[in-house]
């Protein structure tokens, strides 16, 4: 691969990215808790969308293409969120929600995990066109 084709490669995560990073505020703006006790449904409800996409994602795009790295790193990446997922349930716990927080910790993995199965399941054909500046798979 050379420069110019890794540099195309970064410029299509970097805009999956951006977007991604954008729906995920749109979508916390919509969901946020009322307060530090409250389910914090934002980033359950985005954490357990991107589940579902990148399951129908990993049946419909081939790997590894440049659509799988716009629509998984890019996207997906900019959607989800582990980080803003720790850092809830720490607070959750320090402020003795404790119930709350063991709720969301495991119906974020299991939910998420499930609905991931549920989208892999669903036919759908892989496109096997790798797309993208010559020498990108």
């Amino acid at each position: 691969m050379t420069w110019r084709d890794e540099l195309s490669t970064i410029a299509v995560i970097a805009s999956g990215g951006a977007i991604g990073a954008s729906a995920r505020w749109a979508v916390a703006t919509q969901l946020a808790p009322s307060n530090l006790d409250g389910f914090p449904w934002h980033t359950f409800a985005v954490n357990v969308l991107g589940c579902l996409l990148i399951g129908l994602a990993s049946t419909r795009i081939a790997r590894p293409s440049i659509a799988w790295s716009f629509a998984s790193t890019g996207l997906l990446g900019g959607f989800t969120t582990m980080s803003a997922f720790a850092v809830e349930l720490n607070d959750l716990a320090e402020s003795g929600a404790i119930a709350t927080m063991l709720a969301y910790l495991a119906s974020t993995l299991v939910i998420g995990f499930a609905v991931l199965a549920v989208a892999e399941a669903v036919p759908g054909p892989v496109d096997d066109v790798a797309e993208g500046p010559e020498g990108i798979e």
